[in-house]
Formats: structure tokens, sequence, C-alpha cells
């Protein structure tokens, strides 16, 4: 009977996005549904996909000296299309606000726009895809603020994206385009056998560097742990030189991380990551166990993974958990769809659930509030009466390879909660304030 229930993620096409995937995980966020919040807010959707009917995903490309293409998509099925105009043609109206500031912090504003798209039904498949193009200059950074809206609907979502003009090895002077296709590559994962073309305005033809790193198996630090980690060497493990244009296809064959730069005597640019072939999805038990991790003592993590059956060593564990087969159910739908979405939002140079942000939006949930700058995130979680709130705090950090993330500020005053978030797994419930 066991083997009824786990691996119920379905596997999903390549190049499904977060409005995809969503289709199919939906339904099981309502284990981990917050309450609204008295907070000044835009953003308690940000991370929290059940909170909103849109999931538009952003990628930025330097496309000119003093202007940046902003691309977008929308999953199709995520918009009200009717046809309510005088051709009485099946149309969708979207429109995308845009507040770029020079500082967020200072509310600064260097500009500000709106856009609107028709979209036919008859024009589209799945996705729509689009683009604004926005002015920016060289030797500064930005921070927008995005919001998209379906006018039809009147349903609408925040996004937060900094744009990085200052300097001049910013990964978003590179645009990757899938093959065949030609469609802008909105993560930064890919599986072997794709293939993509590299666009860059750092060079347009000659020779080109990759470095090829093995994949990071290092799970952050406990929350409470304030003792300094040893540096992580950086060094790559093979670094080889190609004839490079524009044309050129490439491929990432081996689980690592991929860095495409001009220059070899300058270890910045590009970087690309292979995850895995069914990455972010978790379809197997190989891909089950390590989350295991974060609530398990060492020997018993170790006593799974030995086991020469792992399905049933998982299976076992969360059988065991959850006292009763419903309940080890409705535990691994929420932990995996938790795993899923860490993996889509936080992935860098790791899996998105083996990163700080990761690592607290697994046991603790979505956050019930984000509060977000260029270098700062602060997490706020409440608690169903709303008499109590408590925050994480993350700064951002300057690794290269990471490209954008945020690290934890670890303080002991951590450990009371999250030693109940763990013990309340182990305990088979699903921890929540």
């Amino acid at each position: 009977m066991v083997n009824r229930f786990t691996c119920q993620l379905k596997i999903l096409p390549k190049s499904a996005g977060i409005g995809v995937i969503l289709m199919v995980a939906f339904n099981l966020f309502s284990c981990s549904s917050l309450r609204n919040p008295a907070l000044d807010t835009r953003t308690v959707s940000l991370y929290n996909p059940g909170k909103t009917e849109l999931h538009p995903e952003y990628a930025v490309y330097h496309s000119a000296e003093d202007e940046s293409t902003l691309f977008f998509r929308v999953l199709a099925r995520e918009l009200l299309f009717n046809r309510a105009n005088p051709e009485n043609e099946n149309r969708a109206l979207i429109k995308i606000d845009y507040i770029q500031y020079s500082s967020y912090i200072d509310q600064k504003i260097d500009s500000q726009g709106e856009q609107e798209f028709v979209i036919n039904a008859d024009d589209i498949d799945e996705i729509f895809n689009g683009s604004i193009k926005i002015k920016t200059e060289k030797g500064k950074s930005y921070f927008l603020e995005l919001t998209m809206t379906d006018q039809m609907r009147q349903s609408r979502k925040a996004d937060f994206i900094f744009v990085d003009r200052y300097s001049p090895k910013s990964q978003q002077n590179y645009l990757v385009l899938s093959y065949p296709g030609n469609e802008v590559g909105y993560g930064k994962f890919y599986f072997s056998d794709e293939k993509f073309r590299i666009i860059s305005n750092r060079v347009s033809s000659g020779k080109m560097s990759i470095s090829y790193y093995k994949p990071f198996n290092i799970l952050p630090r406990p929350p409470f742990t304030v003792d300094e980690p040893p540096p992580r060497a950086v060094s790559p493990d093979t670094v080889w030189e190609i004839e490079y244009d524009q044309q050129k296809l490439f491929q990432l064959p081996e689980r690592g991380i991929y860095q495409f730069f001009p220059d070899r005597e300058d270890f910045d640019g590009l970087y690309l990551v292979n995850l895995g072939d069914h990455f972010p999805q978790i379809t197997t038990p190989e891909d089950m166990a390590p989350p295991l991790q974060y609530i398990t003592t060492s020997e018993e993590y170790r006593n799974i993974i030995r086991q020469d059956e792992l399905k049933k060593a998982v299976d076992d564990f969360w059988v065991k958990t959850g006292k009763d087969y419903d309940n080890a159910r409705e535990l691994i739908k929420v932990y995996y769809n938790r795993v899923l979405f860490a993996n889509l939002y936080y992935t860098t140079d790791r899996e998105g659930w083996k990163t700080d942000r990761g690592m607290i939006y697994l046991l603790m949930g979505p956050p019930e509030m984000v509060r977000k700058t260029e270098t700062q995130e602060e997490w706020i979680y409440q608690s169903g009466d709303s008499r109590s709130r408590y925050r994480f705090d993350f700064a951002l950090e300057s690794d290269p390879v990471k490209n954008y993330d945020f690290a934890l500020k670890r303080t002991e005053n951590h450990r009371t909660v999250w030693n109940t978030a763990v013990q309340t797994w182990r305990d088979g419930r699903i921890f929540s304030l």
C-alpha cells in the first residue's frame, strides 16, 4: 500500500515554467495557505503562488548602450479571454506597469511607465511572450518594480527585478535563446539534451571560454548557527576554449555549473546549471531522499540512503512520521511541493531547496509577507490569531556564481522556532505559527 502515494508529482514538459507547474501543484497549497496580514505591502504573493492567479516570468537583457529589454511570458490559461470587442475576437488584455528606482530604499524613481498588450487567442498556443524597452545607463543599477494586471479579470501580480548596468560583467549582458524556437530562457537551469544559443553584447564572435564546476552538494547551516563557515573553493574543475559566434549551439552535457565568458583571464560571465534531467520536479526516490536531511538526524538519514530499496526506505520514513497513510500522503504533498517551488524560486549554483531561502521556505512554508529592497529581504510569518509575528532577514550575497542570491542573517534567536518547526514535522504535522 505504501507505493500508492509516493512520487505522485507529474512529469511536465521541459519548457514548463512556474505557471504550468502550478496547474499540477496548485491544489496542494491549500495545506499551507496563510491568513491575510494587517500589513502595508504589495508583496504578499511574491513567494506564495496560491495567492495570485497570475505567475509571469521576467528576464532582462541589456540590448543597447542606453536601453535594456524586459522580456516576459505568461500562461494563456491564467488570463481571461472574452469577445467583448467590436471585432468579436476572443481576446485578453494585460497591462504591465513598471517603476524603475535608482534607489528603492530611498524611493528615488528614475523612470516609470506602462504598456498594454492585446492578446488574440487564435494567435498563441499556451504561452504569451512579450517585451518592453526600458531606458538604462551604463554604470548604474536599478530596482524594477513590476505589476502585471489582467485587465479583464482585474487580477494582478507584483514582482521585483534588480537591473545591473553598474558592472560590465553583469549576467544581464547575455541572452539565452532556445533551439529550435528562439524562445528567451527565463531560468538558469538546463537539461543535458537541450540546445541553446547565447547572445551577448560583450562578444559577437571570436573566442569564448567555458569553465565547468562539479555540483555543490552542501546544505546551508541551521539558521541559529552563527559561526562562519570555511571559505568555499571556487576554482573550476575544467576550462576550455571554443570558437564562438551567435549562431553556435551549446549544451550542458553533465550535471554541474557552466560559466561562459569572453576573457580567459577574467572568470566573470554567464552561469548556467544542469541539475538533472527532470529538475526542478521531484519524481524519484533519489530526489525525495536528500531534502529529508532537514528533518532527520544524521544517523536516520544515513540509514535511509544506505537501504537497497531507497523508495521503500523513503516510504517507511513518511508512514512512520505520519502515523497513518492518509496523513503521510498529506505530508508528502506539502513537503515536496515546497521543494519544487524552492527550486523554481531560489536555484543558483545548486538546487533551490539547498539555499538559505529554500531551507526556510521548506520547513516554514511561504512567508506571509516579503519586504524587499535591492539588498535585503525581510520575511514575515504571522500566527493564525494575528497576535504574533516572526521574521527572517536575508542580505544580498556578492558571489557571482549565485547571481543575486540572498543569505540568511543567522542568529541564536532562531534556535527555538527552528527546533519547533523540525519537531512538528517529525511529529507528523505541517508546521505553522
